[in-house]
């Protein structure tokens, strides 16, 4: 850390820079690796599901077209030739014979894996094929469909699979017997081989079984390197596997599945460099931008180190020259930039800088004078000199009483403004001082005026308020509110729970405010300007400073045609919109 504080900000800048491309060049190293094992994982997941999807459908189609052949054995005509066809006129065989070729012709047409139909008859020696044609069956042609008749997929001749069906059906080891017709439907290879290369284009792919293979066409040569590096014996049919093998040099992704129907297992290889040759053309542009983004934080650090810290040694050795003392310091800054605006305003801000200093010294003296004022509102002289003389007559009139009444509230009302220095008291105890010096002026004024205090709310007593800020505004009543009051006079001090803390109000049915009046007060309210009610502003300014500027007096004409003057105290200590 020592290290890099010594150095200027040019070499900061660029140690700075490179410890920011630090972590983003190492994230997007992982970042990389994880991308290309997502994306070889996506394309083998891809190429296993593909598999998967093309075994199945494969399989199913062949369980369909097989069922749809065994249904057809029991077709009457193909069982009524082919028992008594001695006993049928050629009419009846000819009808019966077309009958079964369209039988035949229209299970050719279910599916696009089947290239042919064909039905031998060994009664009347026919073979009957959906090409349309009726043929003769030799003995020998006889006995080598009648050996193939026992297995249900097979191998043909020149490389043909079949798939037979015989009535009835025989075992294997029975040579003697022929059954009375099979059925024998002639799969398309290419089609199967067509079906093979929609997998994935860029795959190769081989069904094989122990007697036959099909493949889409794709590296021959790969092809029998897969079959022979796979054990096919040991791999269970239901099962797909997937794995990765060197062959010849090449990785390959290997995906496979053995069908218990065909008796065969299909294979589909990826190599992989197809799978990962976008990626590490990626990896050549990562390296290419990691090395074109080296120079351009060298060149952006040297462009900053001529916009930027040339200007704020400027501006670093104009500040030291003000720390001295020298107020008619100036900088001139040829371009229009940011550094032109700043140096612009530093020149603004010493200009005005002894301007600031006066009016602060001028705030603090109006801040003693209001202070100074507060003072001599909490001991008024005339205050002291009407009670005392009230409790003069008090005692000559033999009013004991209400004379020890006056005293007891006059001690606790001096000995609250005059012993108790915190800025914020619990409001119990400001409610208790308000209390008392109503007390105290009730005394004074029995007959005239009317007072109403509400109780205080319990969940309220603790609650620290700035001190004396209730006596102020009821004497502000007394004095303006009701001073020519001189029967029926009311004074009320309320207190009202809301949902956003205690309203406190100060309510009299003096003379009241005319409109223009009630708007120069609240005006001075709002701007904090001095007047008349200099008492009411140091209030609200405390209550604006401990509870925020939405705190604060508002004053109003109230139900009864006086002035009625209302804050709030918010429920929590932080809460400032009140």
């Amino acid at each position: 850390m020592a290290f890099i504080r010594n150095r200027n900000i040019f070499q900061k800048l660029l140690f700075t820079f490179l410890i920011a491309i630090l972590p983003l060049y190492s994230l997007s190293l992982v970042l990389n690796e994880l991308a290309k094992k997502e994306v070889k994982g996506q394309i083998s997941q891809s190429v296993f599901s593909q598999t998967e999807f093309f075994f199945q459908s494969f399989e199913q189609e062949l369980e369909r077209i097989t069922k749809l052949l065994n249904e057809n054995i029991y077709d009457q005509d193909l069982v009524k030739i082919s028992s008594f066809a001695t006993y049928m006129t050629d009419f009846e065989k000819t009808e019966a014979i077309n009958r079964i070729l369209n039988r035949i012709g229209l299970l050719s047409n279910s599916s696009k894996y089947i290239q042919n139909v064909t039905a031998y008859i060994p009664l009347i020696e026919r073979t009957l094929s959906t090409t349309g044609s009726v043929s003769e069956t030799s003995p020998e042609s006889l006995k080598y469909l009648n050996r193939l008749s026992r297995k249900q997929i097979v191998n043909g001749a020149e490389g043909s699979l079949f798939i037979n069906v015989s009535y009835p059906s025989l075992p294997a080891n029975d040579s003697e017997h022929t059954p009375l017709f099979i059925l024998n439907m002639n799969l398309s290879k290419e089609e199967i081989q067509r079906s093979l290369r929609k997998i994935n284009a860029n795959a190769g792919a081989v069904l094989v079984n122990k007697e036959w293979e099909i493949n889409n066409g794709q590296d021959v040569e790969t092809i029998n390197a897969v079959k022979q590096m796979t054990n096919v014996g040991q791999i269970d049919a239901g099962r797909i596997y997937a794995d990765s093998r060197d062959i010849a040099g090449n990785r390959y992704f290997i995906a496979y599945e053995k069908s218990a129907l065909l008796d065969a297992t299909l294979f589909v290889f990826l190599p992989e460099d197809i799978i990962l040759g976008k990626l590490r053309t990626y990896n050549n542009w990562f390296w290419l931008l990691s090395g074109i983004s080296l120079v351009i934080v060298l060149m952006f650090s040297l462009g900053i180190r001529r916009v930027i810290q040339s200007p704020l040694k400027v501006l670093l050795k104009a500040f030291r020259s003000l720390e001295e003392g020298n107020m008619k310091v100036a900088i001139r800054h040829k371009n229009n930039d940011e550094f032109g605006y700043l140096f612009k305003q530093f020149d603004k801000t010493v200009r005005n800088l002894d301007q600031l200093i006066n009016e602060l010294y001028v705030q603090k003296l109006r801040l003693h004078k209001a202070e100074l004022k507060q003072l001599q509102s909490q001991i008024n002289p005339h205050f002291l000199y009407n009670n005392f003389f009230t409790l003069h007559h008090l005692i000559a009139a033999g009013d004991s009483e209400n004379g020890l009444k006056l005293s007891a509230h006059l001690g606790d009302y001096f000995k609250y403004i005059t012993r108790n220095s915190e800025d914020e008291v619990p409001l119990d105890k400001e409610y208790e001082h308000a209390r008392a010096y109503m007390e105290i002026q009730q005394n004074r004024f029995p007959k005239r005026i009317q007072v109403e205090f509400d109780p205080l709310p319990s969940q309220w007593k603790e609650r620290r308020i700035p001190r004396l800020i209730f006596q102020p505004i009821l004497e502000n009543a007394y004095e303006h509110g009701l001073h020519d009051v001189i029967r029926g006079g009311r004074l009320r001090f309320g207190l009202e729970p809301t949902a956003a803390g205690l309203r406190i109000f100060v309510e009299d049915n003096g003379a009241g405010m005319t409109p223009e009046q009630l708007s120069l007060l609240q005006q001075h309210l709002t701007h904090n300007e001095e007047g008349e009610s200099t008492g009411l502003i140091n209030i609200h300014r405390r209550l604006g400073l401990k509870y925020g500027e939405m705190a604060g007096l508002q004053v109003s004409v109230g139900e009864w045609g006086g002035l009625r003057v209302e804050w709030t105290i918010p429920i929590s200590e932080g809460d400032s919109h009140v």
